[in-house]
């Protein structure tokens, strides 16, 4: 059956056309494309083996679900003048924005990559400017995308257990610093619980002024652009659900 398979898809895409039989049992030919696709890892460009990929037809609705090969690839005979969505996933990776493929143009092969993003455990994944009223817990207006952006990553990669880490610059009492984002980042997992996300796989850590990106310490001048890359939020994961 495999070898009868592959002579049958080497006919198909030699013709660029699939036989199919109307009521009166005539063939009718439907004409076919394909898709050569390959999923790759987003910062080095690697194959990425053992990829699960979804390809949908908005058209018919039917979904199809392939595995990407040792060499990242993967390929999909598809009917013309038609529209699907593609979207890749990996355990080690995170789960892609949809891709929209149209076939109105009429070429035998659609090449297609995509890319994923290789998440390391213990490392921030994303990192925002969220602004907090001053001297208090609560956002404000500007704020919502950022926290949005959380909100997708978390729904879009269901077996991600992050860390909530909010830094704050070295401006005003230490320990004041500490308590405030220990406040700020109990708040923004709070928020993200009212959205949906379970609660057992977030953890909000305040760390103040005590993990600084530059050398604006206590006691020392600097300008508000370099507080201000201080007071930042972090996405970590830390870990995998089962």
């Amino acid at each position: 059956m495999p070898i009868l398979y592959f002579f049958f898809t080497l006919l198909v895409f030699s013709l660029g056309c699939l036989p199919v039989w109307a009521t009166n049992n005539s063939p009718v030919l439907l004409r076919t494309y394909i898709i050569e696709g390959m999923v790759i890892d987003e910062d080095t460009g690697k194959p990425i083996a053992n990829a699960a990929v979804v390809i949908s037809n908005k058209t018919n609705k039917e979904v199809i679900n392939l595995q990407s090969r040792a060499n990242g690839t993967f390929d999909l005979l598809v009917e013309a003048n038609k529209v699907y969505v593609l979207r890749a996933s990996h355990k080690n990776f995170l789960a892609m924005e949809e891709v929209e493929l149209q076939t109105f143009q009429h070429r035998k092969i659609y090449p297609l990559q995509l890319p994923l993003k290789q998440i390391y455990l213990s490392k921030a994944l994303l990192v925002e400017k969220i602004n907090f009223q001053v001297n208090d817990t609560s956002f404000t207006k500007n704020t919502y995308p950022a926290l949005d952006k959380f909100y997708k990553v978390l729904k879009d990669n269901e077996s991600l257990i992050v860390e909530i880490a909010v830094h704050t610059d070295s401006r005003g009492n230490d320990d004041y610093n500490l308590q405030l984002s220990q406040q700020r980042a109990s708040y923004i997992v709070n928020y993200l619980i009212t959205q949906g996300i379970t609660a057992t796989r977030l953890r909000g850590v305040g760390y103040g002024e005590s993990r600084l990106v530059n050398g604006c310490a206590n006691g020392i001048r600097c300008g508000g652009a370099d507080h201000e890359a201080n007071r930042r939020v972090e996405f970590v994961v830390m870990d995998f659900s089962q």
